[in-house]
């Protein structure tokens, strides 16, 4: 009984409990200290890590600033590929000055020559790099490359880094001596020091300079040998006579490695100092224990049995007892234990409770409108689905998929057989995208991650339609873009070999008709005169046709309604097209007026008129339709404009042999045909493509094989009046005159043209090869020179210069310019054509006699 004496089970009970006591105490000491043991090391070799990581990270930032340093200056050489070798290497020069770790910097060309390099070394300039390897690899990975490190003159590491251009790549010779710095500051801390080896396992930076400047080798180590293919991780290693806790981790953007290491008994320090303390208070609870067990064990039976009644109670769910009367427990560690007891069965009430509101919050996580949850057997009978997941099907509710199969919402049931397979042989979670039908017929596009459980399929699914959608439409612009861009640029060319054409067509027009006008008509050369005059007509309008598809063509745009231009342009698509086919016109009865060039317009449709007739060898049908349509801002993207309005569409359809889908990308290609040699030039739907986007509109094309074609055009609608389609009425040509006139012409054979057209005439001329003569010969007999007959183009002062010039000398006075290029062009070079003419090349001499009286005339 509790208060009498102590009987010879009291003392079993004080040895039981100290044994009992003294064996979980030693278990339980053990178990700490090796949990405490592996726990230590796990933080020493994650605060490694880290460090390392942290090294790498720094490492490769200074290493991915010099990267985006040299895409900057490959960038800006690109943007300037007209730029003189001069303000090239200026440029060289102040990148050069801002970077401290640039010792040198070059471009190549594609053939890896050197063409500039800053600062100028005439033995490096013109050197072939084509064979270092690492130039190679730029150039065939498109991506920056670096070379292996190599250790200058002085002692310092320096690497050489490669970033390829579309012209030209970028070649910078780092000196890495900013990797020093960083290994100085880890030299002092708690993980000893740092050393940054290069991809073939040499030191570039460490504390001990001597290893830099040797070049030495840390290669060997199979720690670092892992590292060098990009395994990272940490462990024990003998380095440099002792033993070190080391790791490793790679450069970000680079295969270097950064290596730190600690001496292994600085990194587990700590370690020893926690177990010695764990084992102090191992033997400090036992004692207590000891002590404790001999007090309490001849009082503490009746108090324990009563307290595990009460924990029967709990554990059974039912009712507690009621506790003893006050004072029965006569000890305050008993009166703590039952107080403990108490507020352990309130904690245990209170997860209980906890419990079901996270069950309530689990079905509320199940429920989420975001993401679909599904369960289903492995005969794809569904077994529970979500509401989310109802929404992606398509159905009402959840409750409406209970029993349904899965497979039937597969747009291609072998996907989800082959979804099945892969889960049951893994064993593992399989993500897929897969496509989804609803029963509505809409098609879905679904994440998915199916994972098994028992007999059953446990499926989550994103609904990421809109997602490809949107990824598709910004892949279909990018390719419109390049498109537009390809066009500009041979558009470029086009004009510039169109000016010069017209030169050479001036000289070919004047001659032939002097030659005309000498010969009467029924000379037997008169016949090959006029052949020599129809070539060259035909030669201007195909540099017509080049300015029209450079864009170089100026526009003379007035509103008119398209029902009226296409009803004029079917009378000659009729004589195009042949009788063999049906010409078909659907045009609305309400004007659809837009702001147009009428016979730039009407040579987009006899243009697509003749592509039609040729897709139709053996006839067939074509239809010209017009029609007024409002687009919102979305299908105006859609259709390549500019934004959201009214629009005049034409639509041409033709029953031909249609296009694949190869051929449809490079349609509007200037050049590109698919007749035969000598049945066209490749620049019908290119001038097609040009003349549409001059005036604003946008034009696209649907095709397949053997099922016809469809052009779609989209231009601006306009409110304003439309005006009537007149011919236009030819001038009447102005005579000879007896005035002087100062021609200046830097073409020998175009000057010499026109200076015999205007003496035959009765004219005095002036003879000037170039700009500056000019000026110079009018300076000499300004008050005799009645008019200033100028080329734009011109060697020492251009056509612009010359008439500024001239104007200074004596203003008002009257200038006629000539040019290849048109009045756009020269507005943009900075001529006000308001005060002057234009005379355009190739001009005939009729034509050169007729705007000469009239500049002559003009008050």
């Amino acid at each position: 009984m509790i208060g009498s004496r102590p009987t010879p089970l009291s003392a079993w009970l004080t040895g039981s409990a100290l044994l009992i006591a003294l064996v979980p105490a030693l278990l339980l000491g053990g178990v700490a200290l090796r949990d405490l043991s592996a726990r230590e090391q796990e933080r020493a070799a994650e605060r490694s890590a880290q460090l390392a990581q942290a090294v790498a990270g720094e490492v490769g930032r200074i290493l991915q600033a010099q990267v985006i340093h040299l895409t900057e200056v490959s960038i800006e050489a690109e943007r300037h590929p007209e730029a003189s070798a001069a303000w090239l290497e200026e440029t060289l020069d102040v990148h050069v000055a801002a970077n401290p770790m640039l010792r040198a910097l070059l471009l190549t060309d594609r053939r890896g020559r050197v063409i500039h390099e800053r600062p100028a070394d005439p033995d490096l300039h013109g050197t072939d790099l084509s064979r270092q390897p690492w130039l190679e690899e730029a150039w065939s990975t498109g991506a920056p490359t670096w070379s292996a490190a190599t250790i200058s003159p002085t002692g310092r590491p320096v690497v050489t880094l490669v970033v390829p251009g579309a012209r030209w790549a970028v070649v910078g010779y780092l000196d890495l001596a900013a990797l020093s710095d960083i290994v100085d500051r880890i030299r002092g801390g708690p993980a000893g020091g740092a050393t940054v080896l290069d991809r073939d396992g040499a030191i570039l930076a460490d504390r001990d300079v001597a290893l830099v400047r040797q070049h030495a080798s840390l290669r060997e180590l199979p720690l670092v040998k892992r590292a060098l293919y990009g395994e990272e991780g940490t462990e024990v290693i003998s380095l440099r006579g002792e033993d070190r806790l080391a790791s490793v981790a790679t450069v970000p953007s680079t295969r270097w490695v950064v290596l730190v290491a600690e001496p292994v008994q600085a990194a587990f320090a700590k370690l020893e100092r926690s177990r010695l303390l764990l084992l102090l208070v191992l033997a400090g609870g036992l004692a207590a224990a000891g002590l404790t067990s001999a007090l309490l064990s001849r009082r503490i039976l009746r108090p324990v049995r009563a307290l595990g009644a009460r924990v029967r109670a709990l554990a059974a769910g039912e009712p507690l007892p009621a506790a003893g009367p006050a004072g029965a427990i006569r000890f305050r560690e008993l009166e703590q234990l039952t107080a403990g007891f108490e507020a352990m069965a309130q904690a245990v009430r209170g997860r209980q409770e906890a419990l079901e509101r996270s069950e309530a919050n689990l079905r509320h996580i199940v429920e989420t409108p975001l993401v679909g949850v599904l369960r289903t057997d492995l005969a794809s009978e569904i077994l529970f689905a979500n509401e989310a997941m109802a929404r992606i099907l398509g159905v009402p509710s959840a409750a409406a998929l209970a029993g349904r199969r899965m497979v039937d919402f597969y747009v291609d049931p072998e996907q989800r057989r082959q979804v099945v397979e892969d889960v049951l042989a893994s064993g593992q979670s399989v993500n897929r995208e897969v496509e989804l039908r609803t029963p509505a017929g809409e098609r879905r596009v679904g994440l998915l991650n199916v994972t098994q459980e028992g007999d059953a399929l446990v499926s989550l699914v994103a609904d990421i339609t809109a997602l490809k959608q949107s990824a598709a439409e910004r892949e279909r612009l990018e390719q419109q873009l390049e498109r537009a861009q390809r066009i500009e640029a041979v558009g470029r060319l086009a004009g510039g070999v169109a000016h010069d054409l017209n030169n050479v067509l001036t000289a070919i027009i004047g001659y032939a008709h002097m030659l005309a006008e000498a010969l009467p008509p029924e000379h037997e050369e008169r016949e090959s005169v006029d052949g020599i005059l129809e070539a060259a007509g035909r030669a201007t309008g195909m540099t017509r046709s080049l300015l029209t598809f450079s864009r170089k063509q100026p526009l003379q745009p007035r509103p008119v309604d398209l029902r009226d231009l296409v009803r004029g342009a079917a009378a000659l698509l009729r004589r195009l097209l042949g009788e063999d086919v049906e010409f078909v016109l659907d045009l609305p009865q309400e004007p659809l007026v837009a702001v147009v060039d009428p016979a730039r317009l009407e040579q987009v449709l006899v243009n697509l008129g003749t592509n039609a007739r040729d897709a139709m060898p053996g006839g067939g049908r074509l239809t010209v339709a017009a029609a007024h349509v409002e687009l919102q801002a979305g299908d105006a993207a859609r259709h390549g404009l500019g934004g959201a309005g009214a629009f005049v569409r034409l639509t041409v359809s033709d029953e031909g042999q249609g296009m694949t889908e190869e051929v449809q990308r490079q349609a509007f290609e200037p050049f590109f045909t698919t007749k035969g040699q000598g049945k066209g030039t490749g620049l019908g739907l290119s001038i097609v493509h040009g003349v549409v986007r001059q005036h604003g509109g946008a034009v696209a094309l649907r095709s397949a094989p053997d099922q016809g074609t469809t052009f779609v055009i989209h231009l601006p609608a306009s409110q304003a009046p439309a005006t009537a389609l007149k011919p236009a009425e030819a001038a009447p040509l102005g005579p000879g005159g007896s005035e002087t006139v100062l021609v200046a012409e830097d073409e020998q054979a175009v000057r010499q043209v026109v200076l015999a057209t205007l003496r035959r005439a009765g004219y005095q001329v002036i003879e000037a090869r170039d700009g500056a003569e000019a000026v110079a010969r009018f300076r000499d007999r300004r008050a005799a020179v009645d008019l200033c007959l100028l080329d734009v183009i011109m060697p020492q002062l251009n056509g612009r210069e010359a008439l500024e010039a001239i104007r200074l000398l004596r203003p008002g006075a009257r200038v006629l310019l000539m040019s290849g290029f048109t009045g756009d062009v020269l507005q943009e070079r900075g001529l006000e054509m308001e005060s002057v003419g234009l005379l355009q090349k190739p001009m005939t001499p009729p034509e050169l006699l007729r705007q000469v009286r009239l500049a002559l005339d003009r008050p």
